[in-house]
């Protein structure tokens, strides 16, 4: 953008603008200019074609990143890696009930939750820990992908802070799908006084099958949110009535039966969690 001579500009009698505020006018100009320094050797053009692009340490933060974007070769493109991450089951605790219940690992990286045949069986798989807690100022995730197996006769459910997503007398939060109302949704149960109390919000009402289930916990703004496939579909305020996690369940996901002589099936792979140490 060229700047021009002012004494060079043609003047009037009838124009009242001082020269601070023609400059004032001027670099407002030329702030609104999406093509000011783009031209060849100007300080945009050189920034971005540059090997390095110099940024303040810590400066880039991870809501600048799309989701998604920063892929496995990027992390170690010259050397091999494997997170196979169901591939043992030593480290995970179980819950089968009825007959015909079973946890079948199918292969790298995918389970197969069996429930038994009767209404109410349950097929679960949770992680605990001896000496270390979950709470709600740890802002922990969980990240799950889920898919019916066809039988579309099954309830469906994750948690973060206990070993049950379906038992509503522990403090917890998640996604869960419920057969008989054919919706999913976002929960999470508190207590007070003794009691203990649930709250839902309603977020598909699809049949999860090959869905992204991801539920988190921000402490700082005393939110749930949960994400289906990668969109927000709940936010969830709790300042009324905070969970306060405090357990050493990390996490559950499982099956529930939900109709008389069928043995649902859930597949689960590619579990993610992580929370503040």
């Amino acid at each position: 953008m060229s700047i021009p001579v002012w004494g060079l500009l043609e003047k009037g009698q009838d124009d009242s603008e001082t020269i601070e505020e023609a400059i004032s006018r001027l670099i407002d100009a030329h702030n609104e200019d999406e093509e000011s320094h783009v031209g060849t050797g100007q300080s945009l053009k050189s920034h971005k074609a540059s090997v390095i692009i110099d940024h303040l340490v810590s400066s880039i933060v991870s809501s600048a990143i799309k989701d998604g974007e920063v892929t496995v070769p990027k992390l170690g493109w010259d050397r091999f890696f494997l997170m196979p991450e169901l591939e043992s089951l030593d480290g995970w605790d179980q819950t089968k009930e009825g007959v015909g219940s079973d946890i079948i690992l199918e292969c790298i990286g995918c389970v197969h939750l069996v429930a038994g045949n009767a209404v109410g069986n349950k097929s679960i798989l949770y992680l605990n820990h001896a000496d270390l807690l979950v709470f709600d100022r740890d802002d922990p995730a969980l990240q799950v992908l889920v898919s019916d197996d066809g039988n579309w006769q099954q309830d469906i459910g994750i948690a973060i802070g206990y070993r049950d997503p379906f038992d509503i007398l522990h403090k917890m939060a998640g996604i869960k799908y419920i057969k008989a109302d054919g919706r999913a949704y976002a929960f999470y149960v508190y207590e007070s006084g003794g009691n203990y109390y649930e709250v839902q919000q309603e977020i598909s009402a699809e049949i999860p099958f090959d869905q992204v289930w991801r539920v988190e916990i921000d402490n700082t703004n005393k939110l749930v949110r949960c994400f289906i496939d990668g969109v927000l579909l709940a936010s969830m305020d709790t300042s009324a009535h905070w969970p306060n996690l405090s357990s050493q369940d990390f996490f559950s996901i499982g099956c529930r039966n939900a109709s008389v002589g069928n043995n649902p099936v859930l597949s689960i792979s590619n579990p993610l969690f992580y929370k503040k140490w």
